[in-house]
Formats: structure tokens, C-alpha cells, sequence
């Protein structure tokens, strides 16, 4: 099995799931919206699980972080 590739920053989480318009598409929100989360360096908690199943999907991981969130300190820093 292929190891996850780890994406640290909103940029590069968007961007590897296909784009400004894929993500609004995925996440059900505007394009000027997404764009905002590339310039703020933070996603909306509420697009969590969505986008981190997505990530998983691509064979990428996140930190939780990135949404405003705390890893458990027993499991991964990083969501896939």
C-alpha cells in the first residue's frame, strides 16, 4: 500500500482535490468562499469530515488543525 501524502496547508488540500470549484462543489459553498479559506489558512469546521474523506480518498492526510480542531493525543496528528 502506498503511503498517504501529507498536505499542511489549505492551498494544497484544495488544490488536491481538484480545485477552488471542486471544493465548493464537495463542500456544498461559493467559489469566493473557498477562496477565502486558501488566503485565511483555515477551513470551516463543519466541512471536516466531508474534505477529510475526500483527503482519504486521494491518498492524502491533513492535520486537523487546519479546521480549528485538536488531534487525540493516542491516534495520528493527521486525518486521512
Amino acid at each position: 500500500m502506498r503511503p498517504m501524502r501529507s498536505l499542511k496547508t489549505t492551498s494544497a488540500i484544495i488544490d488536491a482535490l481538484g480545485g477552488t470549484s471542486q471544493v465548493a462543489h464537495l463542500t456544498g459553498r461559493r467559489l469566493t468562499q473557498v477562496s477565502n479559506w486558501r488566503r485565511m489558512e483555515r477551513f470551516p469546521a463543519n466541512t471536516f469530515l466531508t474534505m477529510a474523506a475526500a483527503l482519504k480518498a486521494a491518498g492524502c492526510a491533513a492535520p486537523p488543525a487546519l479546521w480549528g480542531m485538536k488531534a487525540r493525543p493516542e491516534t495520528s496528528a493527521e486525518v486521512a
